[in-house]
This record gives structure tokens, C-alpha cells and sequence, in this order.
């Protein structure tokens, strides 16, 4: 897994001093609370200011058809992109203005799902669902939840919804999955089925696998994995290696990372 410190925070304030500065070998992560019928637009418009030195005025967002907020008119160059679950609510954020400097986020809380493996049959790959299958029965619920983060985070950074098929994004994991130590087992980006990031049309499809010549695509995608108070989440990105640093709000208070 990536590599990561843990700055604590108070309870967010988007003016706090000074505010913390992101430079383009890193990624902040901010774990913050939330509530049903917050805008997670307000704290992500906050963020994105001060990271851009503007006001909050300035910041003119929007959402994609397929709910991702995006600027209507980049002030700076960063990348952003938002999750929330429950009452708590991830921003991440990098700097980066290439067309491949991509980033997406998801957060699930882990409530329990009786039907882990039929939902796996339907949403995963048949390699993934058979891993999951493979699994004693305590431990395939935490598998696939991290499948399921893992996957959404990758459609975020593409501008893609879960319409486009969780099983466009296809995950394996390097080492023993039946490890009762689970964190310590990587995720790995093994094929993509999706629009390219430059044209996102359905005519622009392309496959992505890592057996033929655009292995070098997959490889340039990281993953970190990370747990929040009874959640689990992933960032995915890509462009460069970039370590993460976390910034927790009052509450929910942030877990070791997964």
C-alpha cells in the first residue's frame, strides 16, 4: 500500500492557518464528518479555494452526467474528487495538469451484506467473484468491500458512474487473500474497459489488459487503501507514485489504514 502519515485536525475549518501545502509528489486525504442534507459541495468548494488561492465565490462547480463535481473554469492545477457514506464525508486532492493525472475516491461503510457472493456474481468478474468463493466465510465480506471501493475509485478518476459496470475495472490480489491478515494482501489493477480520459464516448471505448502492449497503462495506476470508523475506503490515481496525508476531522475519527 502506499505510504501515508496522519496529520489530526480540529473539526474542519476552511480557514484554518496556515493552510496545509500540496506539492506534486503528494495527495491530502480529508476525513471529515457528515450529515444527511449537507452539500459535500460546501466543504469541497472551501478546500478547492484555498488550495487555488481564491474565494469560495470564485469556485464555480458543477457535476458530470455521471455525478462527479468538476470546474467550469480551472483556476489552478488541481485534481479533485469526493465521496461520502454514512456521517462522513473524503475529499482528495492532487496537483497535476496532465490529461493522465487522474484521481477518484470512494468510501462504503461496512455494514453487513448476506448476500456478498450473489452480488459479487452480479457486479464483480468471474475471476473476482471466484476469489471471493475461495475465501472462508468470515473473511469475504471485508474482500468484497475492498473489490467494490477499489473499483468505484477507479470509475471516479474516468468520469464514469457505476452504469458503466463494476466489472469494467478488474482487481486481483498479490498474495494470499486467505490470510487472516487481510492489509497486508495489495490490491492490483489487472484490465480496464472504459472510455479513454481524453474522449469519453462510448464510440472511444478502449481495452486496457495487462497480457498485451498497454500493460505500461495499468502499471501507471496506484491505489490506497485506507478504513474510517467502520468504513472502508480507496483512493486510485495516476501519473506518478504520490504519498498521502491525511487530515481528520473531529469525528468520525480515522482507523489505521486497511
Amino acid at each position: 500500500m502506499s505510504a501515508d502519515s496522519d496529520l489530526p485536525a480540529a473539526a474542519f475549518d476552511p480557514q484554518i492557518e496556515p493552510w496545509p501545502v500540496l506539492d506534486a509528489a503528494s495527495i491530502h486525504l480529508w476525513l471529515l464528518p457528515y450529515q444527511r442534507g449537507d452539500s459535500s459541495l460546501v466543504a469541497l468548494r472551501d478546500c478547492i479555494a484555498r488550495y487555488c488561492e481564491i474565494e469560495s465565490g470564485q469556485v464555480d462547480l458543477d457535476r458530470d452526467p455521471a455525478g462527479k463535481p468538476w470546474l467550469r473554469a480551472p483556476q489552478c492545477d488541481l485534481r479533485f474528487s469526493a465521496s461520502h457514506s454514512g456521517a462522513q464525508l473524503v475529499l482528495a486532492f492532487l496537483r497535476g495538469a496532465a490529461d493522465h493525472d487522474l484521481i477518484g475516491v470512494d468510501l462504503e461503510i461496512t455494514k453487513p451484506r448476506p448476500r456478498t457472493l450473489e452480488l459479487a456474481r452480479r457486479f464483480f468478474t468471474r475471476g473476482e467473484a471466484d476469489a471471493l468463493a475461495a475465501l472462508p466465510v468470515g473473511q469475504q465480506e471485508l474482500a468484497f468491500y475492498r473489490f467494490w471501493v477499489a473499483k468505484e475509485a477507479v470509475l471516479k478518476a474516468l468520469g464514469r458512474g457505476l452504469a458503466h459496470g463494476l466489472d469494467k475495472a478488474a482487481f486481483a490480489f498479490e498474495g494470499d487473500l486467505g490470510d487472516p491478515r487481510q492489509a497486508d494482501v495489495r490490491l492490483r489493477l489487472a484490465s480496464l474497459d472504459v472510455p479513454s480520459a481524453a474522449a469519453r464516448s462510448e464510440s472511444a471505448a478502449q481495452t486496457i489488459d495487462a497480457a498485451n502492449d498497454s500493460a505500461s497503462s495499468i502499471a501507471g495506476w496506484e491505489l490506497h487503501e485506507f478504513a474510517a470508523n467502520q468504513a472502508i475506503g480507496c483512493i486510485a490515481w495516476s501519473g506518478r507514485q504520490r504519498r498521502v496525508v491525511r487530515f481528520i476531522g473531529a469525528k468520525p475519527a480515522a482507523q489505521p489504514g486497511v
